[in-house]
Order: C-alpha cells, then sequence, then structure tokens
C-alpha cells in the first residue's frame, strides 16, 4: 500500500514537473505539424530601451513561465498528448528487465530507472506512430546514460521517431543496437541511425527485410573502426555489395575502411550473397573468431579456403546446408585455424576434388 501511495505520487510529481515542457515542446513530442513561433521575453522591465544601453537584455526560451502564447485549443490537445506520452514512457519503464528478472510487480523510483544501461523498445510495439514517438522523445530525453538499445520485432519506428530520440544526448553512448525483425527499418531510417548514434560495437540486424545495401554502406562505414560483432542473418535483400562494405571496397566516403576490428560474422542464410564477396571479406578482416555461414548453397571452397587463410583465430564455424563445400575447404581449415573448436557440417555434402 505505502509503494502504491509512492508510486502514485511520483508519477504525479513527475508529470508536474515534465508537462508544461511537452506542451511548449510539442512540435517535437506529438503528431501537431503547426509551428508556433516562440516570442523572447525581456526580462529587465525597468531598464530603459534607449540603443546606448550597455546591460544586455536577457534572452531565453522558457518552458512555463512567462506562459507563451500558444492557442488555447492547441493547448489543450497537446497537454492531452504529452499526458499519455507521459503515461506510455513510464509504462515502458516499468517493464524493463533488471537482473534478468521483470520489476514491473516490484515498485522502483523512476529516478533509478532512468539510469538503466539497456532500454529495451520491443514491449511498446503495440503503440501507434504518434505515441511511439512522444515515447522516443522522452527516451531520448531521460535515458542518457543508456549503452544497449533493443527496437526488435518493432513496425512503428518512423524516421521521425529516430530524429527525435537521437536529439538530446541519447546517441552519445549508445554501442549496442539489437533489431531481430524490425520492419520499421529501411534506408532513411538506418541511415539515420548510423549518423546520429554513437558507432556501434554490436548490431544484430537479423530477419530484418526491408534492409538494403545502401543502408549497410551507412552503418558500416560509420562504425567500421569499432564494430565486433554483427548479424545480419535472413536478410533477404543484401547481396554481395555488403560483403564488399564489410571488406572496406564499397564505401560511402573517399576512405576505404575494412571492419577490421570484427570478430564475430553471422550472414546465415542470405542466400544473395555470393562467393566474391567472402574471399573479400576473408583478405581484408583477420580477427575473426565466429562465423556462420549456414543455408548458403553457392557457398563453395574458393570462399572457405580465403575466410581461413584470413581468420587464424577461429573458434567457431558454422557450414550446415552448404552443399558445395568439399574436401579443399576442409583442408585449408584444417591448416590455417589450429585454435577451431567448433565445426558444423549438418547436411553438407562433402565433395572430394575430380582426380
Amino acid at each position: 500500500m505505502i509503494n502504491a501511495k509512492r508510486e502514485a505520487k511520483l508519477k504525479d510529481r513527475a508529470f508536474q514537473r515534465t508537462i508544461e515542457a511537452l506542451v511548449h515542446d510539442y512540435d517535437r513530442c506529438s503528431p501537431v505539424n503547426t509551428k508556433v513561433k516562440r516570442p523572447i521575453f525581456d526580462h529587465d522591465k525597468q531598464s530603459p530601451k534607449s540603443p546606448h544601453v550597455k546591460k544586455p537584455v536577457k534572452i531565453h526560451y522558457p518552458w512555463g513561465s512567462p506562459k507563451l502564447n500558444i492557442p488555447e485549443d492547441v493547448y489543450k490537445y497537446n497537454a492531452e498528448a504529452a499526458k499519455k506520452y507521459w503515461k506510455h514512457f513510464f509504462e515502458l519503464m516499468k517493464k524493463q528487465k533488471k537482473n534478468d528478472d521483470f520489476v514491473q510487480e516490484k515498485f522502483e523510483p523512476m529516478k533509478d530507472s532512468l539510469h538503466r544501461e539497456k532500454i529495451d523498445l520491443s514491449v511498446a510495439k503495440q503503440l501507434t506512430h504518434e505515441e511511439m514517438e512522444g515515447v522516443l522523445w522522452h527516451v531520448g530525453n531521460r535515458c542518457v546514460k543508456c549503452t544497449y538499445l533493443d527496437i526488435s520485432y518493432l513496425q512503428n519506428l518512423t524516421p521521425d521517431g529516430v530524429r527525435v530520440l537521437t536529439l538530446g544526448p541519447f546517441g552519445k553512448n549508445v554501442t549496442h543496437l539489437v533489431a531481430k525483425k524490425c520492419a520499421s527499418l529501411y534506408t532513411v531510417t538506418m541511415k539515420l541511425i548510423a549518423t546520429r548514434l554513437h558507432p556501434l560495437v554490436y548490431c544484430d540486424l537479423s530477419s530484418c527485410k526491408n534492409i538494403e545495401d545502401a543502408s549497410m554502406r551507412h552503418l558500416i562505414a560509420h562504425s567500421s573502426e569499432v564494430m565486433k560483432y554483427l548479424c545480419i542473418s535472413r536478410a533477404k535483400r543484401l547481396t554481395t555489395q555488403t560483403l564488399m562494405s564489410i571488406a572496406g571496397i564499397v564505401t560511402t566516403g573517399q576512405m576505404k575502411t575494412s571492419c577490421r576490428s570484427l570478430e564475430s560474422l553471422d550472414a546465415s542464410y542470405c542466400t544473395k550473397m555470393k562467393c566474391r564477396g567472402f574471399v573479400e571479406v576473408g583478405n581484408a578482416v583477420h580477427k575473426l573468431r565466429f562465423i556462420n555461414l549456414e543455408g548458403l548453397k553457392r557457398l563453395s571452397d574458393l570462399a572457405v579456403v580465403a575466410l581461413a587463410k584470413g581468420s587464424p583465430n577461429l573458434q567457431v564455424l558454422n557450414l550446415t546446408d552448404c552443399w558445395n563445400v568439399g574436401d579443399v575447404a576442409m583442408s585449408a581449415i584444417g591448416i590455417h585455424c589450429p585454435k577451431l573448436l567448433s565445426l558444423n557440417l549438418t547436411k553438407s555434402f562433402l565433395k572430394s576434388p575430380i582426380s
């Protein structure tokens, strides 16, 4: 009972502190597109207004005092919208995981929940586009210590939502991005994520059906120096051009830099990728420890040999359902990968070289 009262009191106090800010900043946190010109206030009312006065006029954009000249109907609409967005944000933070347990049954002060390093937005997939933008405004301006962002299964993430999310200090710390089956990721959205977030160390884009090669070029060009984990499993639209970007051959800028720090690559079931791309990756990236090439039926010995020669630290290699891999590839793996711990050849029909 005491915790319930504390929670209700905390919600009221937090709402009172933020309602004015949200109302007057409604151009970013609500669907209203009407631009309101913010007036400039002269707080030094007693000073003479002659041009020779040396004391500068104090100019600022207030958050509620004095009150801005916003139309009453617009103010009421945005007050309701701000209250609704705050409620959704509060519910989102209650559903976050802490120590692998849900804390929604346990009271936690909002001040502590805002300091989380991991934010899971996948629990907000039922929100509309407008509500999601309002929630993202809160996340971007309040969860400044977040380093791990999960946007899996979202279909309501818009380019405006990404802009709102990264307007504040949020994007300076995020290094881990998980976006499994996120249908909202396409060229425009991915370009915003790549350019506005901190260079990513960990990126999981598995089963993202709308990601294309142009999107990956922007992402890899921005994070090539630090990226260590990349998962593009079942991204059906990605082709050999993405592998060329990883190898530093195809980039968006003038500097051609490969993902030299990459340690894990999962390209399983990317059926449009050809052997040439994997050969270039093997020649350019030399720190790979985990490679998953499951379901690539076009993969040949040439690609596996190049990857084996270029990855002396390789520990796990998955060649499940790779029909064209033969004894030549197995010999190269045995010679050049002394640290190999796991090799999966399920459904792989090994072919001996023709004598």
